[in-house]
């Protein structure tokens, strides 16, 4: 429950029981992190509020670690199963480790998770993630907690209190007292003078001032470096990149890489392998480096097991096995997105693909055997005019979306035009005569759409496709009857010329 400070009143959460593990205002609303979901609370009308879950959003985990808006008004949502990136409309989720934690200074945002550390630069909402090394000793078990210091130093508090420089990277772990000060924190803050404020549990609040170690005095601060790198996306592409921000020394620099590149900071198109960097600033001091591009494994999908029923129409379940690339698989079949196993695949050819989190794919062909359902359509003994009833293809209850089921059957249509380019259809829809004839003709409709429009876009020439809903109004059964009513709500195919 929540409150106005101009007129308190109580607002409770759907989940009562919820734990509010952190809150931030985003835009026009107030985002709050649950151990159950997301809320996005709209503070002058509260019933037009929204609850997010993993189900009727891409909301990775129903556990929210943190909150954060950019200064570009991306919202970040840390989960325990990856981070989800908010930009209006467009949501986006990453990785799949739990997220601990996130700041932002002038080389973009800083992303932890519980084995990485990730540089983003998000300059004009550009989103290019590159991997930083996670130094050992940088943290131990769960950060509760980060802020970052007037000189973009990052102050980490988990089962250890720490101080990372991500230029020189250098890490500073202090005494065990402020260790154990860190395991029960709430919340940092850092003020002007980077005097540390930690919030504890049941112990108060503590103030903490760092001293300094007083420096070589010279006109100007040691040369330091961060290296940041990404990966190639996929398997034997060319796509990675290196970053390299510096601080320090004396302009300008000389900037060579081993890859022959020179004065430049950020270099893209690189394929896996290892680079290293020399810089050499105005005063000859210099810093040499080495960094490790790693090749991804390649995706691959095989077909793992097949299971056909004979004695239901031939309905079948296809497991699939991947390997490889970056886990957060999707499947589809013949271009539908699936779930695995693939269950009610009828006889005929398919194909599958899986694409991993970072948008590689793979694919593999396979043939389900058995009698397919058009395999008698013969071009050269039909009329015009002539009614074609496509058996086995379903649609989910009350939905005009072609199930997985159906695509092998679509598949046959599309190879017998494919094979008669001069033949010109009607896809024609049906329903059983239970719903109003206003429903019926809109489902019937939208039913025929989509299968006209899937072999378009298959490759069928829109010219050789009409659809139309014919509702309820041509039963060739009886509605009495379950099975009457199961006839008449079909699909068909009527020829309305053969070209000739």
């Amino acid at each position: 429950m929540f409150g106005s400070s101009a007129n308190f009143e109580l607002n409770y959460l759907k989940d009562k029981n919820a734990l509010i593990e952190c809150m931030v205002v985003h835009g026009n609303s107030l985002w709050i992190g649950t151990n159950n979901g997301l809320y996005e609370i709209n503070s002058r009308n509260f019933s037009a509020s929204k609850f997010y879950t993993v189900k009727n959003s891409k909301l990775p985990s129903p556990q929210i670690n943190f909150l954060y808006s950019d200064k570009y008004n991306v919202l970040w949502v840390g989960t325990q199963n990856g981070v989800l990136r908010i930009d209006g409309d467009d949501w986006r989720a990453y990785e799949k480790k739990s997220m601990e934690g996130i700041f932002e200074n002038k080389e973009g945002l800083w992303l932890l998770n519980e084995e990485e550390l990730w540089n983003i630069d998000n300059v004009d909402k550009y989103n290019r993630w590159y991997r930083a090394n996670l130094k050992d000793g940088l943290k131990k078990g769960m950060v509760n907690d980060i802020v970052v210091d007037s000189e973009d130093r990052l102050i980490i508090a988990s089962d250890i209190l720490v101080r990372f420089d991500p230029y020189g990277e250098k890490i500073e772990r202090y005494g065990k007292d402020l260790g154990l000060i860190a395991q029960k924190c709430l919340a940092l803050e850092i003020d002007e003078d980077n005097k540390l404020w930690i919030g504890t549990e049941k112990q108060g609040l503590f103030t903490v001032g760092f001293k300094e170690r007083e420096r070589i005095r010279k006109s100007y601060e040691p040369m330091e470096y961060a290296l940041v790198a990404k990966s190639p996306t996929c398997n034997g592409q060319s796509d990675g990149s290196v970053k390299l921000n510096l601080k320090g020394g004396k302009p300008p620099y000389k900037i060579n890489w081993s890859n022959g590149a020179k004065d430049i900071k950020h270099i893209d198109g690189l394929k896996a392998g290892q680079y290293r960097v020399t810089v050499v600033d105005d005063e000859k001091d210099s810093l040499s480096h080495r960094i490790t591009l790693i090749e991804p494994r390649k995706l691959s999908i095989d077909l793992s097991e097949m299971n056909i029923d004979e004695f239901q129409d031939g309905i079948s379940t296809t497991l699939f096995a991947f390997d490889g690339g970056t886990p957060g698989y999707l499947l589809d079949i013949n271009g539908i997105s699936s779930v695995n196993p693939v269950g009610n695949l009828t006889p005929g050819d398919h194909t599958a693909t899986v694409t991993d989190i970072m948008g590689c794919k793979a694919s593999v062909d396979f043939t389900m055997e058995g009698e397919t359902s058009l395999s008698k359509l013969d071009a050269s003994s039909m009329t015009v005019g002539q009614v074609v009833r496509i058996d086995k293809l379903y649609f989910a209850t009350d939905s005009t979306q072609v199930t997985t089921r159906a695509l092998s059957v679509l598949n046959e249509v599309y190879e017998f035009l494919n094979a008669n380019q001069k033949i010109v259809i009607e896809i024609g829809g049906h329903t059983n005569g239970l719903p109003p004839h206003e429903y019926c003709d809109k489902l019937s409709t939208e039913r025929a759409r989509n299968v006209a429009e899937h072999l378009v876009n298959r490759g069928i020439e829109s010219g050789r496709i009409q659809y139309k809903g014919y509702g309820k109004r041509a039963p060739i059964a009886s509605n009495d009857t379950m099975a009457g009513r199961k006839k008449n709500q079909r699909v068909e195919i009527k020829i309305l010329s053969l070209g000739e």
